[in-house]
């Protein structure tokens, strides 16, 4: 029991988001290399917002917001979290309920310019195919999951803390 309150403890839930985002991002870099996934635009956004979060959580763990505190960082989360769950949710929308396109693009279009660079990060991928699962859920299906998390970490950390952290 004494593990479970040092680990709900906001700067150590802190590390432990940050650990989980890169072990996150390195599957996702797995499933590339090894698996041969071509990533969608949704995947590469979502990919994204997994860095921003642990970036977010390292930033909040090694005082690197002094000013703002443990406090901003799991805002900071939490609010990255939320971005890509609804990015995440919309690829599960789309896998559930549209046709894949024939024409092989995603169904989602960001924008001019970020639609380019995320294709030019290899985002070529038809966003509503369902290329790979584990028990029955897709690599989106996951991903929800993932950021339902991470937004419930990251309001905890907001929530547990108090104020801007000391330098020790």
């Amino acid at each position: 029991m004494q593990y479970v309150r040092l680990f709900l403890e906001p700067k150590n839930l802190l590390l432990a988001i940050a650990v989980y985002c890169a072990g996150l991002l390195l599957f996702a870099l797995g499933l590339v290399h090894i698996v041969n996934l071509v990533p969608c635009p949704l995947c590469i956004a979502q990919r994204f917002f997994y860095a921003f979060v642990g970036l977010s959580a390292i930033a909040g763990y090694f005082s690197w917001w002094p000013r703002f505190g443990i406090r901003a960082a799991g805002g900071a989360v939490a609010l990255f979290a939320a971005s890509g769950w609804l990015i995440a949710a919309r690829q599960v929308y789309l896998q559930r309920f549209q046709e894949a396109d024939p024409s092989g693009g995603c169904a989602v279009s960001f924008g001019s310019v970020v639609n380019d660079f995320l294709i030019a990060l290899g985002g070529t991928g038809n966003c509503a195919i369902v290329d790979w699962s584990f028990i029955g859920l897709s690599i989106a299906d996951w991903s929800l999951t993932a950021f339902t998390g991470l937004v419930a970490a990251g309001t905890w950390v907001f929530l547990r803390s108090k104020g801007p952290i000391t330098s020790s």
